[in-house]
């Protein structure tokens, strides 16, 4: 039975300290009884609880999380006669944790989709570049092999193209000429 119950202990579970004393700590909800059974067996072998997680229930119903350490009192003989139990109210905390876990559970969805993302636009890039490296060759090899003149000319009237057959006609070598003015 409850001999102490301090200002910490009515704020955390809504009872006063004239409701918990002389009975059973009232914090412990009925389908909680054989756990905390559990624990005074614990104590009563000597060891201790150290920080331990257990949910409890405010005078108002609410479910909480408490953290909670205890030992157990002994008299001159060894005989169990009590314990000596601290608690806080970790609820807030334990949200705040799933929370975190949570958004970091999204957090890794989302840089998973975006990698994935990466590496299908960079496969699609690859596949575009390989594409167009056959277009640039198949062209090279038509204007080479053309039996016409080819000159190409860019927007600036520069000569970026001189093929074999233009070459034979004028003298110049491609070489020679890529990259002049045309006219």
């Amino acid at each position: 039975n409850v001999t102490l119950w301090n200002p910490a202990a009515e704020k955390i579970s809504g009872w006063s300290e004239e409701e918990a004393l002389g009975g059973p700590p009232p914090l412990v909800p009925p389908d909680k009884q054989d756990e905390f059974r559990r624990n005074l067996e614990i104590l009563a072998r000597g060891k201790g609880i150290h920080g331990v997680p257990f949910e409890r229930q405010r005078r108002d119903g609410k479910r909480i999380l408490i953290e909670l350490s205890a030992s157990g009192l002994h008299d001159a003989d060894g005989n169990y006669v009590g314990s000596a139990v601290l608690f806080s109210d970790v609820t807030e905390r334990e949200e705040a944790r799933q929370e975190r876990e949570r958004l970091m559970g999204l957090l890794e969805e989302y840089a998973d989709g975006l990698e994935q993302m990466v590496a299908e636009r960079t496969s699609e890039l690859a596949e575009s570049r390989d594409e167009l490296r056959r277009q640039r060759d198949f062209i090279d090899a038509v204007v080479e092999n053309a039996g016409s003149l080819v000159v190409v000319v860019d927007a600036e009237g520069k000569v970026v193209r001189f093929n074999h057959a233009a070459e034979q006609v004028s003298g110049w070598s491609a070489e020679e000429v890529e990259g002049r003015d045309f006219i």
